[in-house]
């Protein structure tokens, strides 16, 4: 019993594998195209490493370079100011795309638009609170004018 649970262990250890490499592919990749979707995405630089860790000697000669191309022209386009706060506003993570170079400017956007998200969420809190005092206020009243609290001599 332990032998065929210990296949069926083995057996699915080596089919989730093979469908994790399959789901890679090594040749016709649209390298720079892959890699400016990767830095838009605010995805880390280092996300090339599953190709080259799974395809080792397939991978194509020029696929890093082509890959960095790219990367760089999207970190150039998600690692401004203005993309920082429309994240940091969304209530979106910052993603770990920027490298030290312009990380600051991103970091100082999401810091902005985020600040400007959290003041709106505490006045919407405000807001929603003052409504409901209001209406416990209106209920309170309601009830007081029904039970004649309000009426001189309890008519």
């Amino acid at each position: 019993m332990n032998k065929i649970r210990l296949l069926v262990i083995a057996f699915a250890a080596c089919a989730a594998a093979h469908s994790f490499a399959d789901t890679i592919r090594c040749q016709g990749v649209g390298w720079y195209d892959l890699g400016y979707k990767t830095a838009l995405d605010g995805t880390n630089v280092h996300y090339f490493d599953k190709y080259k860790d799974t395809c080792g000697d397939r991978l194509e000669a020029d696929a890093l370079d082509k890959y960095l191309d790219g990367f760089t022209q999207g970190v150039i386009k998600y690692c401004t100011y203005d993309n920082g706060y429309q994240l940091g506003y969304k209530g979106e993570k910052p993603g770990t795309a920027c490298p030290m170079e312009v990380r600051a400017e991103f970091q100082r956007g999401y810091k902005a638009g985020y600040a400007v998200l959290a003041d709106r969420k505490h006045q919407l809190k405000r807001m929603e609170e003052d409504q409901e005092k209001a209406r416990s206020q209106a209920i309170s009243e309601e009830e007081q004018s029904h039970s004649g609290g309000g009426m001189p001599g309890g008519h």
